[in-house]
């Protein structure tokens, strides 16, 4: 699978293990779990699967030509994906339902023609979050956030949105989130050759020196860490590095840049971590 496939999984993977508290934060990597892993939600398998998890998420790939079929049934567990009309939302949706999710995706758009989101609604998130878009929800995976623009942006589009989000969940009576963070959040490395990794804190607040997206990102995920619990709602975050689509491999602009038809050109040094 591709890497911005990969990503996604780790996001939606279901086990059958009752709810522990893992550590706070979790990066894609071996071992890492994933956003629903710990709480055990199982889904039935897509429509057609002949059962669930993920080898009936496979059979039902190679039955479809790597398509759902049809709509969950109603006892399927009920997922809220935000942003689901974006690159990485877009993506999870796809996850969620070959998985057995029924997907309801979140986005300014009127409407969506994906054949992984079965319900969608229309929601300016930097206004409000109604709690009806998160009613009868399993679990939100909040992947909206601003990916453009100017301090302004970035505080309606992911920190407002964010803050809309919590509130909107505890009034619609959902308790599990997945927040889909951003691996810029972590403090600068203090020397070239820093190692980091979970332990190493978020980036100073108001950090706007780092640019309108990593301020926006940190801000949210400290907005997060701090009111979660408050509001009755189980979090766990993901920090994924740049989303890299093998399917349209145009990179980030601090990672290189296209020159010509399939040619890249790629920065950094190969032996970095």
């Amino acid at each position: 699978a591709q890497p911005l496939e990969r990503l996604a999984r780790l996001v939606v993977q279901p086990v059958g293990e009752a709810w522990r508290p893992p550590p706070p934060v979790l990066r894609p990597g071996r071992g890492a779990g994933g956003g629903l892993r710990a709480w055990g939600l199982r889904p039935a398998g897509p429509p057609g699967a002949g059962g669930g998890g993920r080898h009936g998420a496979a059979r039902a790939r190679r039955r479809a030509g790597g398509r759902a079929r049809g709509v969950p049934p109603a006892t399927a567990p009920l997922a809220v994906v935000t942003g689901a009309g974006g690159f990485f939302g877009r993506e999870i949706a796809r996850a969620l339902a070959l998985r057995g999710y029924r997907v309801r995706g979140v986005g300014r758009s009127r409407e969506v023609s994906d054949p992984y989101i079965h319900e969608w609604r229309a929601c300016d998130l930097s206004r409000a979050a109604p709690s009806a878009v998160f009613a009868g929800a399993a679990v939100v995976v909040h992947a909206a956030a601003a990916s453009s623009g100017g301090y302004d942006e970035h505080r309606h589009n992911s920190i407002d949105a964010t803050r809309h989000v919590l509130h909107g969940m505890q009034a619609g009576g959902c308790s599990r989130l997945v927040y889909v963070s951003s691996l810029s959040v972590l403090r600068p490395p203090r020397w070239p050759w820093e190692r980091q990794d979970e332990r190493t804190p978020l980036a100073r607040p108001d950090a706007r020196e780092l640019g309108p997206y990593t301020w926006g990102k940190t801000e949210a995920e400290r907005l997060v860490a701090a009111e979660a619990s408050t509001l009755g709602v189980a979090t766990r975050i993901l920090r994924p590095a740049a989303l890299f689509d093998r399917r349209n491999p145009d990179v980030p602009g601090l990672l290189g840049r296209r020159l010509f038809g399939r040619w890249h050109l790629g920065l950094g040094r190969p032996g970095l971590p």
